[in-house]
């Protein structure tokens, strides 16, 4: 049952987020000819951190099962579970943003400049 949680979560953050879909968020730009200079903004505060809220207290429930599956009664960084699933999940995001920075900035001729695209890319490739 905790983990059906976790997973509902997991399934439902990324359409909620997404500004295509404009629950969330939604882009806010122009489009001059060939250039599309959208930027991806918050339309619904509520909905937007109460969904990384349950999706953070999904996690710490998760951490909580694993931990208890696994016999957590004791021994060295037991109690840092959920702090390691926490910092993956930044990780995660840190990642998923930094691909969509180089797809979306990157790409546009003059979208910035070429050395924040190359720490950008040099960032994704070592992780």
């Amino acid at each position: 049952r905790d983990t059906s949680v976790t997973g509902v979560q997991t399934c439902a953050l990324p359409i909620i987020m997404d500004p295509a879909n404009g629950l969330a968020q939604m882009y806010v730009g122009k489009s001059e000819g060939d250039t599309a200079d959208y930027q991806a903004t918050i339309s619904n505060a509520n909905l937007y951190f109460t969904s990384w809220g349950s999706g953070v207290c999904a996690l710490i429930v998760l951490s909580m099962y694993v931990k208890e599956r696994l016999g957590g009664s004791g021994g060295m960084g037991m109690g840092y579970t959920s702090k390691w699933y926490l910092l993956m999940l930044a990780s995660v995001i840190v990642v998923i943003e930094s691909m969509r920075f180089k797809n979306q900035v990157c790409k546009i001729d003059g979208g910035t400049e070429d050395v924040t695209c190359g720490r950008n890319l040099y960032g994704l490739s070592t992780g």
